[in-house]
């Protein structure tokens, strides 16, 4: 398509829309948006947005935010020192041992099976990535023909 066609066709589709009636909004419109502003209207402080609240209610909020998360920080930086600190540590390694040996016995295997399919010709790898497809494209259209003869209407 060239440019002139192109820009015929941009100004029959201007001249098109320009001339289409222009519509009405509903009669409810105007008075639910006016009810749904009186109801945000009508909200208590705290039920607004942060910025919208009194500011002395926005300057005690922040300050007691900043200190919580300073004493946060504080608490980060000193617990390594605490003797309760190792115990615990102490105590969350010999319940997570269990997971780190079968996180090491899970890699062992999947190093092993990458190991393997790198043996595999790339036809074999294809083929079954292939009938994996199938399978599940089988799978779908069984599933949508179930749920169609489970869930339809029944003519009689």
């Amino acid at each position: 398509m060239n440019s002139d066609n192109k820009g015929g066709l941009q100004e029959e589709i201007d001249a098109l829309l320009k001339a289409l009636p222009t519509r009405r909004a509903p009669r409810t419109l105007l008075p639910r948006v006016l009810a749904a502003m009186q109801s945000q209207a009508a909200l208590p402080w705290y039920r607004t947005s942060w910025q919208t609240w009194p500011p002395t209610l926005r300057v005690a909020s922040l300050a007691t935010l900043l200190s919580l998360f300073g004493g946060l920080c504080l608490a980060g930086w000193e617990l390594p020192r605490a003797d309760a600190y190792a115990s615990t540590v102490g105590q969350l390694s010999q319940w997570l041992s269990g997971v780190g040996a079968f996180w090491n016995a899970l890699a062992v295997l999947v190093s092993a099976g990458l190991a393997a399919a790198r043996q595999l010709p790339a036809g074999f790898i294809a083929g079954g990535l292939v009938s994996l497809g199938l399978g599940y494209g089988l799978c779908i259209g069984l599933g949508a023909a179930w749920i169609r003869v489970a869930f339809g209407g029944h003519s009689q």
